[in-house]
């Protein structure tokens, strides 16, 4: 049994169907009326190009926000992880000078010495004094 394609009916399609409508339509319009509707088709594609465009760099201009955003954010965590771990060997650093006055290990002289060399190393400690010397 050989399978024998129907014959092409135009009036069977709903495509060829739309086709004559829009076609008769087309007829009855008058041709300044067929100017401007022929020329909306180039106008409606010229500005969804130029909506793409607009959309192309708002996105772009996004990203590089986000970007610089989050470049900001870690070069935060990393002054404060800096600013931290300073903090902490000032502290042990201070805490191994008490534990010499407690110790009594250290006198005022080399208190003073080590007091000096300490500001003059850190720029963030501005005085260090012994109390009851």
């Amino acid at each position: 049994m050989a399978l024998h394609p129907e014959p092409y009916s135009p009036s069977a399609s709903p495509l060829s169907s739309g086709r004559r409508l829009f076609g008769r339509w087309w007829r009855r319009q008058s041709p300044a009326r067929q100017d401007r509707f022929a020329t909306i088709g180039p106008l409606i594609s010229v500005l969804l190009f130029l909506a793409a465009i607009i959309s192309a760099f708002w996105y772009l201009r996004n990203e590089e926000i986000e970007r610089e955003t989050e470049s900001v954010k870690r070069d935060t965590e990393i002054a404060q992880q800096q600013i931290r771990l300073r903090l902490i060997e000032n502290q042990e650093q201070l805490v191994r000078i008490a534990r010499e006055i407690v110790t009594r290990t250290i006198d005022s002289d080399e208190f003073l010495g080590q007091a000096t060399s300490f500001t003059r190393e850190r720029p963030e400690i501005t005085h260090l004094t012994w109390i009851n010397a």
